[in-house]
């Protein structure tokens, strides 16, 4: 259904609503304001919502107030702007959150200071966002991925909730405190992910329950961050797939660069990955597109 008909906000005891559409030629989010007993999921399509008036909507639909509904999905069809996001933010309580082809350059402020009790979180084909937020500071989150971030080039330390001086955090401080699984894929540009250094390894505890790490489809990513992911002392099963820069780095299981790594018990890379591998060092360059993989 492209629309809803005006008159639904008058369900006030309605409790389930599986998608919502918003935008040019859909719904009015303000139309949500009184269905606070909604429950379970929700998927809002937002469509082109960059009016002075889509802001007012958004503020209207209070979505913070649907304290019962504990999974979102937000998919993106054009223009969104950032404080129509701000207005949009979900009840504290929420469980499952993904946002789907969001192309701006900002993200909202609630993403890691409200959603408290996060336990699931999914990133995917953002056009023009070219860093993470710190996600390390949502305290329950358990499941993060990341994919198709077309812009990213590089993964920073903010990504984990440093942002001051490394010095004046407190000893105890701990990124991602509860973090199990964690995915990165199709991210084409993504070269660097910035390690800890020797000062910040005395003020940080870093992902100390992850268990499962995957890089998947990072052909430009040329290493892992080794110190961090020794900090990370439950991790059990590291998987590389189609990663080329990473199996030409670690591909032959020898030497400095694979016992940075040869400490996790259970480490499985996609033999396709180690296949390109070979041909790139066979097959002259020109015949597999000039220059460099790495």
């Amino acid at each position: 259904m492209e629309s809803i008909p005006q008159g639904v906000e008058r369900l006030t005891g309605l409790w389930i609503l599986s998608g919502f559409n918003a935008g040019r030629g859909s719904s009015k989010l303000g139309y949500l304001r009184k269905l606070n007993q909604l429950r379970g999921s929700l998927l809002l399509d937002l469509r082109d919502l960059s009016e002075l008036e889509d802001l007012d909507d958004a503020k209207n639909a209070e979505l913070k107030n649907k304290k019962y509904i504990q999974k979102l999905s937000i998919t993106f069809r054009g223009e969104v702007r950032v404080d129509i996001m701000e207005a949009l933010q979900p009840p504290p309580n929420l469980h499952y959150f993904r946002m789907h082809g969001y192309e701006g350059t900002q993200l909202p402020v609630w993403i890691t200071t409200s959603l408290n009790y996060l336990r699931v979180l999914n990133f995917s084909s953002f056009g023009n966002y070219s860093s993470l937020p710190p996600l390390g500071k949502l305290p329950m989150l358990e499941e993060l991925e990341i994919s198709a971030m077309d812009s990213m080039k590089y993964v920073g330390n903010e990504f984990l909730g440093i942002l001051g001086t490394i010095h004046k955090l407190p000893s105890a401080e701990t990124a991602f405190p509860k973090l199990r699984k964690l995915l990165f894929s199709e991210c084409d540009n993504w070269e660097k992910w910035e390690d800890i250094t020797g000062d910040e390894k005395d003020h940080l505890s870093i992902m100390p329950c992850l268990r499962e790490l995957e890089i998947d489809d990072c052909n430009k990513l040329k290493a892992l961050p080794h110190c961090l992911l020794r900090m990370a002392s439950s991790l059990e099963y590291l998987t590389v797939k189609s990663s080329l820069c990473l199996a030409s780095l670690y591909g032959d299981r020898t030497g400095d660069e694979w016992d940075k790594i040869s400490h996790i018990p259970h480490i499985k890379a996609d033999p396709d990955a180690f296949i390109a591998m070979e041909l790139s060092r066979i097959v002259p360059a020109y015949e597999i597109g000039g220059g460099s993989l790495c």
